[in-house]
């Protein structure tokens, strides 16, 4: 029984673990440039693959959405959603877009200069 924390000291030690892996992480915070190699392909290989993932998305219902709104006589509160979540989507084509570029890139100068 004296293997499993379970007590009146649960709390604390759950909140001394959190803030020994906050203090962890924020000390061994990690740039790209400093990442190793294979570190960068997956993480460049992962963030392509999302970028085309959500641009699929965009690009199949965001024609048929402008012309949605533009036949419509009034922004309905559905189609505001929709626009925000579109939005949203081309916001995380943009996000992954440009890390995987990033990655492409410090890969490329590492690579051939």
């Amino acid at each position: 029984m004296a293997l499993i924390p379970f007590g009146r000291n649960m709390g604390s030690l759950l909140v001394s673990y959190v803030k020994l892996a906050v203090s962890r992480r924020s000390s061994r915070r990690r740039h790209l440039a400093e990442m190793p190699n294979w570190a960068l392909g997956l993480i460049g290989g992962y963030s392509l693959v999302a970028a085309w993932y959500w641009s699929i998305g965009v690009a199949e219902v965001g024609p048929g959405y402008v012309k949605a709104i533009n036949v419509a006589a009034h922004l309905s509160p559905m189609a505001i959603a929709t626009g925000v979540m579109l939005f949203l989507c081309g916001f995380q084509v943009w996000f992954y877009g440009t890390i995987a570029a990033r990655c492409s890139k410090l890969l490329t100068d590492r690579t051939f200069k």
